[in-house]
């Protein structure tokens, strides 16, 4: 008789322990479903320097502004649409580019957390140790989704610091990555905020089809303009 109560404790543990494991399953869930933003107030980041802006980028698709006392580095042809640095150092940097993307054609806040599975799918079959997973992040108008890695350097096999921040618009994936040394990732992680916080969407690909919507408005607008013409004569009409 004193065995059926050990066997439900038992099965009661073995039922515990199941649940428990199915919360674990379900905590898993929510992290994967990239729950939360890390929000930025502009207000609160390096500030921009206005003075600095860049002509429109990416075939005129975005304006960048660099942080304040950083310097405007040279292009290499096609390996970056924009680079930012603390004058007269290597490091920090922050470097902007740019590709194609079928996938979506703008990050918004409905598929911003498929937009972060994509990224983190992509993360996994690529190269690169990455320390911290993807996240959503929100900086003033700004939708994205933000990670970091680390990579050593074959010079002198010191570490360097990853940050990437990355969202699409009008079909195009940009990146904005900082590097910097270990250990100082962190005081130099805002300005990177600052700089996709500060981005322009320019949208370049698309006033053309607007001003087709344009002139068709303008046919529609001149078919109804007709009734106004029969007006005056039904006008007669009536006084008659």
């Amino acid at each position: 008789m004193m065995r059926c109560p050990l066997v439900s404790r038992v099965v009661y543990s073995a039922f515990l322990l199941a649940v428990i494991a199915g919360c674990g399953d379900s905590t898993e869930e929510k992290t994967a479903d990239f729950e939360g933003f890390r929000t930025h107030r502009i207000a609160d980041l390096p500030e921009l320097d206005a003075e600095q802006g860049l002509p429109p980028l990416d075939n005129g698709r975005i304006e960048v502004t660099p942080p304040k006392g950083w310097e405007i580095a040279s292009r290499r042809g096609d390996e970056w649409l924009a680079r930012f640095s603390i004058s007269g150092s290597q490091y920090p940097t922050v470097i902007i580019t740019a590709e194609d993307y079928e996938d979506t054609v703008a990050v918004t806040k409905e598929n911003l957390a498929e937009f972060a599975r994509q990224i983190s799918e992509a993360l996994r079959k690529g190269t690169g140790k990455t320390v911290e997973g993807v996240r959503l992040v929100e900086i003033g108008d700004f939708l994205g989704v933000t990670y970091r890695q680390e990579a050593q350097m074959k010079r002198d096999k010191s570490v360097m610091v990853r940050v990437f921040i990355e969202t699409v618009a009008d079909g195009r994936k940009y990146n904005f990555e900082l590097r910097t040394a270990e250990g100082t990732w962190e005081e130099y992680e805002p300005h990177l905020h600052a700089v996709a916080g500060g981005v322009k969407f320019l949208k370049a690909a698309k006033p053309e089809a607007s001003q087709e919507k344009t002139g068709d408005e303008a046919k529609t607008k001149t078919e109804p303009e007709s009734p106004p013409e029969k007006t005056p004569e039904k006008t007669p009409e009536k006084t008659e």
